[in-house]
Order: C-alpha cells, then structure tokens, then sequence
C-alpha cells in the first residue's frame, strides 16, 4: 500500500488539503495504478449506477446530493473509477460524501440560498445516511449541458457516438499525461462505454429551485435499463 506526503500554504486550511487529496490528488494515483477514472459524481438507482459528468459548477454533486435526499445511495463524487467485468462497467465506491457549494443545501430543500452562504468560497461536505459500498453497474450516463430557460426544461437529449466519446475523454482524469500504449486502453475502454452504456445529455433549467424536477427526471430515464 502507497503514502502520500504533502504539505499546504498557512492561508489553507486541513479541509482545503483533503479536498485536494481526495479530489485530483486521489485521480492521479489511480491513473497511475492503471485504474480509469472520470470526473463525476454517481449515485445508484434500482440497484444500478447513474453517474454526471460536466464541467466544474455544472451541478453534479448538488444534484447527487438531491437524489440522495430522495432516498437513492450515494456511490461516490468527484472521482468515479471503472471497472469491467465480463463486458459490463462498473462504477466503484469512494468515500461517503459530496461536496457541496454554500448554496447547494438551500436548493436542495427548494429555498433560496441566504446572502452569506451564497458569497462564502468554501465548500461543505455532505454526508448522505444511504450509502453504496459494492462496485454497481453502470445503467447510464448523464452529461450535464447549459442551462436555459424554456418550457421544456429540464430535458434529456440523445447524443450521438462522437459526443459520447468526447464527453468521456473530456471527463477523464490525465488522460493526456498517459503513454500511447495505456491512452490507447483508455479510449478502447471508453468505445466500448459508448457501445453499451446509454450517454445522454441532461438540459438543466436555468432556476436552481427546479431542482426537485430535474431529479424526477433523471429517475423516470433510469428506470430501466
């Protein structure tokens, strides 16, 4: 088993360290022991793994937070690595909690979030009681797009083979930093995910405080597989 060492500015707090250690720290560790990783959160639903990717402040561990509120297990965030067992992925536990934005919380409950939570910079950790300690099948992917305004959001759309394996490598921990040969597995891996795995994209409505629809949503895509 490995140690890791490290050390962080006086202006830095411990939680600001284990933030770093347990988000792109921990990424590049498993990269390295050959184990591929993407940036997101999952959670798992009728006993199968729903995972979002999405760029930073898309909403993926508010929205994990939100499910699990509503009763699903959290199986990990920030870091998802995968598995493949006998032509089926598997998406793996991580520790027991998402971390959230100040004003996270508040949408969660479908209030606004006070002033002072809304201007703090730092991030809480959250603690779901439901928790998923076994790898679980991955039943679908979820890559969060802008947000809009319209009637019909929020939405899911298809996405066609092209964006799914863009969404994958774009999501992915150091994939650049690979040498041919594993980036190559890499992006096999990531084909076969899009062979099997249903990628689509999840249209978010601009008001945070539809929240609670974007869940019912997500549970209505994910009920079969």
């Amino acid at each position: 088993m490995g140690k890791i060492w490290g050390s962080w500015p006086e202006n830095s707090s411990f939680d600001d360290a284990v933030a770093y250690l347990l988000g792109p720290v921990m990424g590049l560790m498993l990269l390295l022991r050959g184990t591929v990783c993407l940036h997101a959160s999952a959670i798992v639903i009728k006993s199968r793994a729903v995972l979002f990717l999405g760029d930073a402040g898309a909403g993926k561990s508010t929205t994990a937070a939100a499910l699990a509120q509503r009763g699903h297990a959290l199986l990990a965030d920030d870091i998802v690595s995968i598995l493949e067992r006998e032509g089926e992925f598997m998406a793996t536990p991580a520790v027991p909690h998402v971390s959230l934005w100040p004003e996270s919380p508040a949408m969660i409950r479908g209030t606004a979030a006070d002033s002072k939570s809304a201007s703090s910079p730092l991030k809480q950790r959250l603690s779901p009681s439901n928790f998923q300690c076994d790898p679980t099948r991955i039943r679908a992917i979820f890559v969060f797009g802008e947000r809009v305004s319209s009637r019909d959001a929020p939405r899911v759309e298809k996405m066609n083979a092209r964006e799914q394996l863009l969404a994958l490598v774009a999501n992915s921990y150091g994939v650049s930093l690979l040498d041919p040969a594993r980036r190559g597995r890499d992006f096999r891996l990531f084909g076969e995910m899009v062979q099997k795995v249903p990628i689509l994209r999840l249209i978010p409505h601009g008001d945070p405080l539809l929240l609670d629809r974007l869940c019912a949503v997500i549970e209505e895509k994910s009920k079969t597989d």
